[in-house]
C-alpha cells in the first residue's frame, strides 16, 4: 500500500513540475503540433497529438518522476526524492536535489 504521504507528495508537487517541464519544451511541442497539422491536412485526416503527463514512483530508490512526453518522440522528465515521513527535514539541512531528463527518441 502506498503511504497517504507519498501521495499528498505528488498530488502537491505534480501540477507545479508538469507546468514547469511543458514551459521547458514549449517550442519542441509547438513544433510537434505545427508537424501533426501539416500530417493531418496531406492526409486529409484530423488533426491529433498525443500529450501525456504521468508520475512515476521508483519505491527502490524512494523518488517520484514526473514525465511529459508528445508527438510520439519526445519525452522530458523529472525526478526528486519522496519525502520520508518518519525522517522530518532537519532546518538548515537542504533537501536531496532533483535531476532532470530530455530525449527525443
Amino acid at each position: 500500500m502506498i503511504p497517504s504521504s507519498i501521495l499528498i507528495q505528488i498530488t502537491l508537487h505534480a501540477p507545479t513540475k508538469f507546468r514547469e517541464l511543458l514551459a521547458e519544451a514549449e517550442r519542441r511541442l509547438i513544433a510537434s503540433w505545427e508537424a501533426a497539422v501539416e500530417e493531418a491536412a496531406i492526409h486529409e485526416a484530423k488533426a491529433k497529438l498525443k500529450v501525456t503527463l504521468s508520475a512515476v514512483v521508483d519505491l527502490d530508490d524512494e523518488s517520484v518522476e514526473y514525465v511529459i512526453g508528445f508527438g510520439g518522440r519526445h519525452k522530458l522528465s523529472v525526478s526528486e526524492p519522496l519525502d520520508d515521513p518518519n525522517q522530518p527535514l532537519l532546518p538548515g539541512v537542504p533537501k536531496r536535489g532533483l535531476s532532470r531528463k530530455s530525449k527525443a527518441e
